[in-house]
């Protein structure tokens, strides 16, 4: 929703409040209504008709594809401009979409940064903490380090916890704090979109449980699972600030299948229901 980033201070371009006061605290606290724990859960009543193709929201709800739209866009443009290319590398803003490589039978490369040093300068190979290599699939990084300003003196971001409408406990770029705080989730995932949702629900989720809960839906489908399920086909990558990075163990496993063009899928969920339907194999078929 919009009334918590805004309440937060992001409400306006993100170039006019970087890294600085958004306004003294005298002046925002004349305006400034902190949301009621019923406006913040208003989230939980939007209503999605499928069928029709439809949203129904309930009165005074605004919605801010922020968190989705950059990777619904490389979805998009790799399918409807470069499907027929022997190789195409989607960026929408950090979110990733992959085919094939720069040149035949070669992969794509794709670094995860260390998050002290994103504002220290011209960033290169030697501020990744690791390269993953894709010639399929997506990924799609989420995080706080260049993304903050000051209200009140404290430290605010663009990602809130819809539980409580305040920002998530992150690690920021310059912060005193010794680097035991998440600073960034990387998502891999079929598409961009779903990467990108999966990266914001790891920030969440925390470490350790963001990791279990991926790999606990990679034991139960493998690399094919249910559209309903945002774990299923999805790895993760977790960076502290203090540059120790975690990966989730069904990683290498991911980028054999998602993440490997022309690498075959199971035909099969290992599960002992019926999550997917012939129009979920027709989705994931037009994916792959």
């Amino acid at each position: 929703m919009l009334r918590p980033l805004c309440e937060l201070g992001y409400d306006r371009d993100f170039a006019a409040l970087a890294y600085q006061e958004i306004a003294p605290a005298d002046q925002r606290a004349a305006t400034s209504v902190t949301p009621t724990p019923i406006e913040r859960a208003a989230w939980k009543h939007i209503d999605l008709d499928q069928a029709r193709r439809m949203i129904r929201m309930p009165a005074g709800v605004a919605l801010d594809f922020g968190g989705i739209a950059k990777g619904w866009a490389a979805d998009v443009a790799l399918a409807r401009y470069c499907a027929s290319f022997p190789g195409a590398l989607i960026n929408v803003g950090g979110d990733l979409r992959a085919l094939g490589g720069p040149q035949p039978g070669q992969l794509w490369s794709v670094g995860i940064r260390d998050p002290s040093l994103e504002l220290a300068g011209p960033l290169d190979a030697t501020t990744h903490l690791a390269t993953v290599s894709l010639s399929r699939g997506a990924m799609a990084t989420s995080g706080a380090v260049r993304r903050w300003w000051l209200r009140d003196g404290k430290r605010q971001h663009h990602l809130p916890d819809p539980r409580t409408g305040q920002p998530i406990n992150l690690w920021m770029n310059g912060d005193n704090e010794p680097g035991s705080l998440l600073a960034s989730a990387t998502a891999f995932a079929p598409t961009a979109a779903q990467a990108e949702v999966a990266a914001k629900m790891a920030l969440l989720r925390g470490y350790p449980l963001a990791l279990s809960l991926v790999e606990s839906a990679w034991e139960r489908y493998g690399a094919l699972g249910p559209r309903n399920d945002p774990d299923a086909g999805v790895a993760l990558a977790l960076v502290f600030g203090s540059g120790e990075i975690v990966f989730s163990k069904n990683l290498n496993d991911y980028l054999a299948t998602w993440g490997t063009d022309g690498a075959t899928l199971p035909l099969v969920v290992r599960s002992p229901r019926p999550y997917l339907s012939l129009s979920d194999f027709r989705y994931l078929e037009r994916l792959s």
